[in-house]
């Protein structure tokens, strides 16, 4: 057990913690009595840790459970889950599962699942099922199934399925399907599949295929074979 009573900054530098960790100024295997913040530099949590209000740097294999507005900067290969409020830096091999706002920046290969309310900026190779409120903006290789309201903006590589109100902005290489009341807007291509009460703008060298309803407008070098059509389609 570690006791630290400290007005200023509690921190812990270690190459392994063994355990479970809970980073809370409360009775638990590590008690902070801390006015500011603490800060763990570790290269490995081996059990589950729960942080409240603290920051987190340099954490490979580790699990985090629970977690109340944290700051996790530099985590590799870790898993997450019911983190409520938070701010991520710094992210390779990383899996997120249910919460609600968390901002995330700079990542690599990161799993989000079950979140409410969560924006990732400069992400590569995303990947997500059933998010409530997602943002991605500047990002390569995303995929997400079942997430809505979902908005995307400047990438590269999208693949979304069963999606409600969806916006898709300033994209090369979109595979959309399934999506009802989606916005598309400066995209080239892509391919467009079953989509429903859509509106598609400035679209260019893309396919679409059986979409139901949808608006057409300013589209260059595309191909049609919207055979269940219905409503109004416009193309100028």
């Amino acid at each position: 057990f570690f006791f630290f009573n400290d007005t200023a900054t509690t921190e812990i530098y270690t190459e392994q913690i063994v355990g479970s960790v809970r980073c809370v100024q409360e009775t638990g295997f590590f008690f902070f009595n801390d006015t500011a913040t603490t800060e763990i530099y570790t290269e490995q949590i081996v059990g589950s840790v729960r942080c409240v209000q603290e920051t987190v740097i340099n954490v490979t294999n580790s699990n985090f459970a629970d977690n109340v507005n944290g700051n996790f900067v530099n985590i590799e290969n870790s898993q997450f889950w019911d983190t409520k409020g938070g701010n991520f830096q710094n992210l390779n091999n990383v899996s997120v599962t249910g919460g609600t706002n968390l901002h995330i920046k700079n990542a690599n290969i990161i799993y989000l699942n079950g979140i409410e309310n969560v924006t990732a900026e400069n992400v590569n190779h995303v990947f997500g099922f059933n998010n409530k409120g997602i943002t991605l903006n500047q990002f390569t290789d995303a995929k997400q199934t079942q997430s809505s309201p979902a908005t995307y903006i400047q990438g590269d590589g999208l693949k979304i399925e069963y999606g409600q109100y969806t916006i898709v902005r300033d994209l090369n290489n979109v595979t959309a399907s399934y999506v009802y009341g989606g916005k598309f807007r400066n995209i080239s291509n892509s391919h467009f599949i079953e989509n429903h009460n859509s509106v598609f703008e400035n679209i260019q060298n893309s396919s679409f295929k059986k979409n139901s309803n949808p608006t057409y407008i300013n589209h260059t070098n595309c191909t049609y074979n919207d055979n269940n059509l219905r409503g109004q389609q416009l193309i100028m």
